[in-house]
């Protein structure tokens, strides 16, 4: 098995590593909630940006969808990935077919996923595809 080693955890080898999700709606208390993490030295700190993106979301066929990516969240994606200076940081935008807090085109979750791996604004993202 091949093993990669991010921000000091080693993947592949070793025992299972913990990940503890983060989940605010609102800037601040999404900073707060990754200090409390961290504290607690998980080996992976994830973010449920489906969370933090809900406000943006409209109902439409009786679902909430993402109306547009709104550039404040890529600007807390920055202070996030600060804070996370010694743990990797997952992003997931888990979908409302998956449970998620919100349903988006496939075209949106392309660019926004995209937009994070080619900014950096993350060590790992969860890919899935449920539309």
């Amino acid at each position: 098995m091949k093993t990669v080693r991010i921000k000091g955890v080693m993947f592949g080898e070793g025992r299972m590593k913990i990940a503890l999700p983060v989940m605010g709606k609102e800037e601040q208390t999404l900073l707060q909630e990754v200090e409390e993490c961290l504290k607690q030295k998980p080996d992976v700190i994830e973010w449920r940006i489906d969370h933090f993106l809900k406000k943006n979301c409209e109902l439409e066929d009786g679902k909430l969808r993402l109306r547009d990516i709104p550039a404040e969240f890529f600007e807390t994606a920055r202070r996030v990935l600060a804070l996370c200076t010694d743990c990797p940081l997952l992003v997931t935008f888990r979908t409302g077919y998956e449970g998620g807090e919100a349903f988006l085109s496939e075209e949106q979750y392309v660019e926004l996923l995209t937009r994070i791996a080619n900014e950096k604004l993350a060590d790992l993202i969860d890919v899935e595809r449920y539309f």
